[in-house]
Parts: structure tokens; C-alpha cells; sequence
């Protein structure tokens, strides 16, 4: 797939391009968000399991003493904040879905119209001489699949893989034995 999306980058233009390095740069956001979602749930069963973290962790001591909250409030604002930060993520989420559609969309139209405007320009005699349904199939099913099936799976995938790699790393972060563990584990398998 990547030889296949190396070939089509070829023959974008520096505007369309431009439009991949922002659609990777959402990507790469979305999949901090993911992490961000994720992560930000677990300070929020801590305390409601044991409310006493606050009081014996300083992090947690010195936002609620900042705010000025007492326990009870202090425990409505991260859940709070979590339910902001998830809300968040799915709104960074549903933006990269639609921007990827929107790249994928103004590239199709965008190779459509130059392959088009290409054909057009020919001479009477190139028509004459070639297959209009030759021409046809170049303009509808050959770029399709190009954008369809390339540009949008590649950049499906760029988006798992971002969202992996900062999961991944987080739980390196959290505890290295049982992720490598783990990973050994589902590696041999899987």
C-alpha cells in the first residue's frame, strides 16, 4: 500500500499535498486525544474508590487547593473534567473523520479535473485514435480506486497506528514488565 500511495503522492500537487501533511497532523491529534480520553478516566475511579487519594496525593492536593474545593466538589470537578476531555476527544474524532473524507474527496476531484481537462485539450486525432471507454475507465475507475482505495485506507491506518503507538508508550510509561508481558503474550498468539 505504501509503494501505492508514494505513486499517487507523485502526482499531487504542492496544494493537495499540503492538504496530507495537515490530514496527518489531525491524525496525530486524534490519536493524542485518544490517549488523553483514556488516560483521563482513570484518575476519576481512583478517587471514587478511595477518596482519601486526594488528601495523600500532592498533584491531586495542590489542583484542589488551588481551586479551593473541598472533597466532595474537588471529585465533581474530575469527573467533570473527564466528561470534558472524553466529550473532546470525540468531537477531535469526528473532525479528523470528516477532514479525512474532505481530503479524500477534494483529491479525487481535484485528479478528476486535471485528468479531465487533459483529455479535453488533446487533438480531434487523439480521439479518433483512442478508445473513448479507455478514456472513461481512466477518469472514473482508475481514479476512484486510487483515492478510495489507497489515499483513504492509508490514512484509516496512519490514524490507528498514531492512536497505538501513544497507547502503547503510555503503558510502557505505567508499567514496563506486564506491557512487554503482554505483548510477548499476544505477540506469540496472535
Amino acid at each position: 500500500m505504501l509503494k501505492e500511495f508514494l505513486r499517487i503522492h507523485k502526482i499531487l500537487s504542492f496544494k493537495e499535498r499540503k492538504l496530507l501533511i495537515q490530514l496527518s497532523l489531525i491524525q496525530f491529534l486524534s490519536g493524542f486525544m485518544d490517549l488523553v480520553g483514556v488516560v483521563s478516566i482513570a484518575p476519576f475511579i481512583a478517587v471514587i474508590s478511595n477518596p482519601k487519594i486526594i488528601d495523600q496525593n500532592n498533584y491531586l492536593l495542590l489542583i484542589k487547593n488551588y481551586l479551593g474545593l473541598n472533597n466532595d466538589k474537588f471529585i465533581i470537578f474530575i469527573a467533570l473534567s473527564c466528561l470534558f476531555l472524553i466529550i473532546l476527544n470525540q468531537i477531535i474524532r469526528m473532525f479528523s473523520k470528516w477532514f479525512r473524507s474532505f481530503v479524500s474527496m477534494t483529491i479525487w476531484f481535484q485528479i478528476h479535473n486535471r485528468t479531465f481537462q487533459y483529455y479535453i485539450k488533446q487533438p480531434y486525432s487523439y480521439h479518433l485514435e483512442n478508445n473513448s471507454n479507455q478514456i472513461l475507465e481512466k477518469l472514473q475507475i482508475q481514479i476512484n480506486a486510487a483515492v478510495a482505495g489507497v489515499i483513504t485506507p492509508f490514512f484509516e491506518i496512519v490514524s490507528y497506528i498514531f492512536t497505538t503507538i501513544f497507547l502503547f508508550v503510555m503503558l510502557i510509561f505505567l508499567d514496563p514488565k506486564i506491557t512487554t508481558s503482554l505483548i510477548i503474550f499476544l505477540g506469540t498468539f496472535y
